[in-house]
């Protein structure tokens, strides 16, 4: 049983962009508030997708928009320490004090450590110091934990312990050479990314015939020709790559590829509020209202909805967390 300080209006698991402004909007309606978070305040957007990739790829743009201008010169390689030093400061080096403190000034309660359902309107959560703690809501729990990275059923990949979106916007040293397989939006930044910043081979494995999928033709189009302007070499139709070892990538019907670092990139997973939550209501029967946009998911149980991106129109309320829209990418380096 929760103490009466641990006992809330609404508690929000997972302190993304969703979770902290459910959390803003309820403190603004009257609700006294808790946001429970395991990793980082912010989110996944904050540390580890849009602001380091931005980072990482406005240089090689610059460099570019440089060479189209008549009468100027870029002369010799991008610095990649700089650039990766401007890097950790737009993640403010991996230190969520400030987003901590956005949530205690709202004001509301940060409780850091997982968090999981333990029945209805009740969070359990497991603290960094080891002990559990109990929360107790009165109105809701808002279940808003974004995804993680999901590596594909490739041969080898696990044991050659790629890279995900998280590893590839953190990188400390440029791979020689990198294998990137996808051809999602991450993928074709952190081969952007890394290729200008010194990897000398850069190859990406593209399983059907062109790049970005999802969005219209030409985009791919574009990319592909940028690709093959810069040096990335992009191979289509790899339906069934396999590594060996750490090195070598080799994908059906092309000669292998050596490769310092694999790059897969595939669709991201729900990693769950926990998906073993001894809530019996979840299940897609429950679901009271469901919202069929790429950008919000309302379902699940009475007063337990679920929030964030989902990649299709079908409910997630079957494992009571959402999943993010874009493709991540997974990695293999030296």
């Amino acid at each position: 049983m929760a103490d009466k300080d641990d006992a809330f209006d609404v508690i929000v698991i997972g302190a993304g962009p969703v979770g902290m402004t459910v959390a803003g909007r309820a403190v603004r309606g009257g609700l006294t508030t808790a946001v429970v978070e395991k990793r980082l305040a912010g989110g996944e957007c904050e540390y580890y997708a849009c602001i380091p990739s931005k980072a990482l790829l406005w240089p090689m743009e610059l460099a570019a928009e440089v060479s189209r201008m008549p009468g100027l010169e870029l002369r010799g390689p991008i610095d990649a320490a700089a650039v990766l030093a401007r890097r950790d400061e737009t993640v403010s080096r991996l230190d969520d004090r400030h987003q901590v403190t956005w949530v205690d000034n709202l004001p509301a309660t940060f409780v850091r450590g997982h968090g999981r359902l333990a029945g209805p309107l009740r969070v359990e959560v497991s603290t960094p110091d080891g002990g559990p703690r109990p929360l107790q809501a009165r109105h809701a729990v808002v279940v808003a934990t974004g995804s993680d990275p999901a590596i594909p059923g490739v041969p080898g990949l696990r044991e050659a312990q790629p890279w995900t979106n998280r590893e590839a916007t953190e990188v400390q040293q440029v791979p020689k050479r990198l294998a990137v397989i996808g051809a999602g939006p991450v993928a074709c930044e952190m081969a952007q990314a890394l290729h200008s910043l010194g990897a000398q081979e850069t190859t990406v494995l593209v399983r059907r015939d062109r790049l970005l999928e999802r969005a219209e033709p030409f985009a791919g189009e574009m990319v592909a020709a940028s690709f093959q302007k810069s040096g990335i070499d992009v191979r289509f139709g790899a339906r069934r790559p396999a590594l060996s070892g750490r090195f070598r990538v080799a994908r059906s019907p092309f000669t292998p590829t050596m490769a310092r670092r694999s790059t897969p990139t595939n669709s991201s997973s729900a990693p769950a509020a926990d998906r073993r939550s001894t809530t019996s209501a979840w299940r897609p029967s429950a679901c009271k209202h469901t919202t069929r946009s790429r950008s919000t998911a309302a379902c699940g149980p009475p007063r337990c909805p679920t929030a964030g991106s989902t990649p299709s129109a079908t409910s997630t309320a079957a494992t009571c967390s959402p999943t993010w829209a874009s493709t991540r990418p997974a990695s293999a380096a030296t």
